[in-house]
C-alpha cells in the first residue's frame, strides 16, 4: 500500500540520516550548511517573517546557532543582526 511504502522509506531515510551525520558536531554541521547559503552576502526580502504579513528585507548573513537565518538590517547604529525563523525567501530586485 501507499502508506507501507511511505514508512519503509521513512524509515531507511532515519537510517541513513543517523549514518550520515554520527559523530558530526552541530557546528560543524552548520558552518557545511552555510557555506552553501547561496544569497549569502547579498541582499534578499522574507515573506511572512515571524508569520507577518509584510516583506522584510535585509543582507542574508549566515544561520545562528539553532539555524536560524541571520540577517542584516538597518538598525540606529549602522545594521543590526535579527533570526528569521520561518517565511519565504525571494532575492531583492
Amino acid at each position: 500500500t501507499p502508506v507501507s511504502l511511505w514508512f519503509a522509506l521513512v524509515r531507511n531515510l532515519i537510517l541513513v540520516y543517523e549514518k550520515f551525520f554520527q559523530g558530526v558536531s552541530r557546528a560543524a554541521l552548520l558552518k557545511e550548511a552555510e557555506e552553501r547559503l547561496l544569497w549569502r552576502g547579498f541582499t534578499i526580502n522574507i515573506r511572512g517573517c515571524a508569520g507577518a504579513e509584510e516583506e522584510c528585507s535585509g543582507i542574508l548573513a549566515g544561520l545562528s546557532g539553532n539555524g536560524c537565518l541571520r540577517l542584516r538590517v538597518p538598525g540606529a547604529m549602522g545594521h543590526d543582526e535579527v533570526e528569521i525563523q520561518s517565511g519565504s525567501i525571494f532575492a531583492a530586485s
